[in-house]
């Protein structure tokens, strides 16, 4: 585990994005990142490290990170397409075009929001939260919805552009408030409705028709979650 605790610094070496989304002209910072699952990967590597040493450099630059996103100007949700500058020695994460936009598809399904899940039991960033249960609520909200949040703070209560363990999430941190009642419902409605994708790969297909590997997975881990964190409800 320790190995990997340093791999951010590859990113200025290995640009994460350099076929889904080249590079057109130089940028300002060592590398870019997506939040996730760049970004919440690395966390979790230094999360696990400051729990096992202690050593608060760590936390430090997951908090570096945290305050990064705070001052962004749609928070988790900048983009382009959830895609940041980052500097491997400070930790900071920088917007990489004016009133970029954008989240995604891989942002939170390889373990990012189980380690946040984690990871806010153990550090009380207002900010951060902030951004992130507006990303739980809104992960699937336009633009213009995002930008009015940013204001309100009270867009999309009624769970519509909320999913699965997001929305579930979204409703256990904010049950004692505004619309829990529909994050709820919107979270045991995705699981209970999660429909297996179709093979994925080139691969030969040895599975049932209609069902892979990773729609199986990513249903089970949502009907665990919403269990945990809509029980009260059921």
């Amino acid at each position: 585990m320790r190995e990997v605790v340093d791999a951010d610094y590859k990113t200025t070496e290995i640009d994460p994005m350099r076929l889904a989304s080249p590079l057109t002209k130089p940028i300002p910072y060592p590398g870019r990142v997506r939040g996730g699952p760049d970004w919440l990967t690395f966390i979790g590597n230094w999360m696990t490290e400051w729990e096992r040493t202690g050593e608060t450099k760590y936390r430090d630059k997951i908090v570096a990170g945290m305050d990064s996103i705070a001052k962004m100007p749609y928070w988790f949700m900048t983009g382009p397409n959830n895609l940041y500058g980052y500097d491997p020695a400070t930790g900071k994460l920088y917007p990489l075009v004016e009133d970029g936009f954008g989240t995604y598809n891989l942002t939170t399904i390889q373990g990012g929001a189980e380690v946040v899940f984690e990871l806010n039991t153990l550090l009380d960033h207002a900010g951060w939260k902030k951004a992130w249960n507006q990303y739980c609520r809104l992960s699937g909200a336009p633009k213009a919805v995002v930008a009015k949040d940013m204001t309100t703070g009270s867009e999309g209560a009624d769970g519509q552009y909320a999913r699965g363990r997001l929305a579930a999430y979204a409703y256990m941190e904010t049950k004692n408030r505004r619309s829990p009642r529909r994050l709820e419902l919107r979270a045991r409605v995705e699981v209970r409705h999660h429909q297996p994708q179709g093979p994925g790969s080139s691969e030969p297909h040895r599975r049932g028709p209609g069902i892979s590997t990773n729609s199986t997975a990513q249903g089970c881990l949502e009907a665990i979650e919403v269990l945990e964190m809509c029980g009260d409800q059921m």
